[in-house]
């Protein structure tokens, strides 16, 4: 239970911070950083995409948008960004293994 209050509390807070960004403007994100190491970055919110590379922390990454995809511990939620370390395409990865920086965008 602990474990799924935790994904909806940080989807709901990924949703907000993601929803602040000026609407149509397609360069605009918010910074944040991996959860963790070896984060797959997927080319869709499904957990049989492929995997593009791994973002490990400290790496920061540059978040777009929250998407609904496959679920992990009941949480459906999965951040579209980019890897502002690694030469990795802009791709997707569980809202569980990301956190997200407030009021600094990228």
């Amino acid at each position: 239970m602990k474990a799924v209050l935790k994904g909806v509390v940080a989807a709901a807070a990924a949703t907000a911070l993601l929803s602040g960004m000026v609407a149509g403007t397609a360069s605009a994100g918010v910074r944040g950083d991996y959860d963790g190491s070896a984060v797959r970055v997927r080319t869709q919110p499904k957990l049989n995409a492929t995997v593009l590379g791994l973002g490990y922390r400290g790496n920061g990454l540059c978040a777009y948008r929250v998407v609904s995809g496959d679920p992990v511990n009941g949480n459906y939620a999965w951040i579209d960004h980019k890897n502002l370390s690694r030469p990795i395409a802009r791709g997707y990865s569980h809202a569980d293994l990301i956190v997200l920086f407030g009021g600094t965008s990228c």
